[in-house]
């Protein structure tokens, strides 16, 4: 049954437990570490991040702990991205839809699940403007200039709006996002508690993955990574409303895990590039999250093993690659790369 899935537009309205902007800055975080009798402080965390991974100091921030214990529960709310907002219904004999979405709404039909497309992430977009989490400029910059002509008006690529708009549904509505190629074959009441507040499952012990979040609305590291976001963004090149692919996934993994560590290990804002792909840090900064219920973690591997959301029961797994050929979806990169090959640099002829 579809009958909790809701793909109508304009669904990104406020709710009860939606949040505005925050009243506090959150720019500057506490980089206190509460870890017993060990030193604390962004000079010690610094220097231990530096050396091997055996002698890492992980310790979760308390202050940030409490921010979230102070929060409501998750709500039941899944937020999933797609160009046709009805591909579940027009597709449901792949092997891979059946084993993604469907499999979803039918393990947890206390469940909504909202499938937005291109128009309604741009709604999502509008009412954070709206509602002063970005600015009316960054607005223009991603969805195009109000007013202007459709054939004239220059957008963010959608993995950029895509991007924002997901960070912008954790903080203003919570739940689950889940990217489309993501299979399930849990019921989410197996490891989302009235305790849990956050979830950050780790891509291999490379990073923590960001095609799944899961948040309580109001979560002010979702607000933080919205803001400095917001910075990268409004500072970048453009071409035919484009940025760079390397000023894109600057907004992407990067900028989502350096958050995290300055919000919930009260690291400093370099520690993630100082770490360098060890993976040894990644295993023990579940160890630090351990069993303690307010945030939840995982040691992932590729979206057809065991993940939060996935057991280990598939023997052959589903292909993905079918549906994004019907829907004529090619890697963004390229894509992008290609049309700043093409176009022209536009200061580079002025100056001439």
């Amino acid at each position: 049954s579809f009958e909790n899935v809701d793909t109508h537009e304009g669904s990104d309205d406020a709710e009860e437990n939606n949040y505005s902007l925050a009243d506090e800055s959150v720019d500057e975080q506490d980089d206190d570490i509460d870890d017993g009798d060990e030193p604390s402080g962004e000079e010690e965390v610094s220097d231990s991040v530096e050396v091997q991974a055996k002698k890492y100091s992980i310790a979760l921030n308390n202050t940030f702990l409490e921010h979230l214990q102070s929060l409501d529960p998750i709500p039941k709310h899944v937020h999933i991205f797609f160009p046709d907002n009805e591909y579940y219904r027009k597709q449901p004999i792949l092997p891979f839809v059946s084993h993604s979405i469907i499999s979803l709404i039918n393990l947890n039909p206390d469940w909504n699940v909202t499938v937005y497309n291109d128009t309604m992430i741009d709604g999502v977009i509008q009412r954070a403007g709206d509602i002063g989490i970005i600015s009316k400029q960054e607005v223009d910059v991603l969805i195009g200039v109000e007013g202007e002509e459709e054939v004239q008006k220059q957008t963010a690529h959608i993995v950029e709006r895509s991007d924002i708009a997901r960070l912008v549904l954790m903080y203003h509505q919570g739940g689950i996002y889940l990217d489309v190629d993501r299979l399930v074959s849990r019921k989410f009441a197996d490891f989302i508690t009235q305790s849990t507040r956050l979830c950050l499952p780790t891509h291999f012990d490379i990073n923590f993955a960001q095609d799944i979040l899961c948040s309580s609305p109001g979560n002010e590291m979702f607000l933080s990574i919205i803001q400095r976001a917001s910075k990268i963004r409004l500072e970048s090149e453009r071409r035919k409303g484009w940025t760079k692919s390397g000023s894109l996934f600057d907004m992407g993994p990067p900028l989502y895990n350096s958050q995290i560590l300055m919000n919930v290990f009260g690291m400093d804002s370099e520690a993630y590039d100082r770490l360098g792909g060890d993976k040894g840090f990644f295993a023990q900064a579940r160890g630090a999250i351990g069993e303690q219920g307010t945030i939840i973690t995982k040691l992932e591997s590729d979206y057809c093993n065991d993940t939060l959301v996935l057991d280990d029961s598939f023997l052959v797994c589903p292909p993905r690659e079918e549906l994004y050929e019907r829907y004529g979806m090619t890697p963004w990169n390229e894509e992008v790369d290609a049309l700043w090959e093409s176009e022209p640099d536009l200061k580079q002829q002025h100056e001439a």
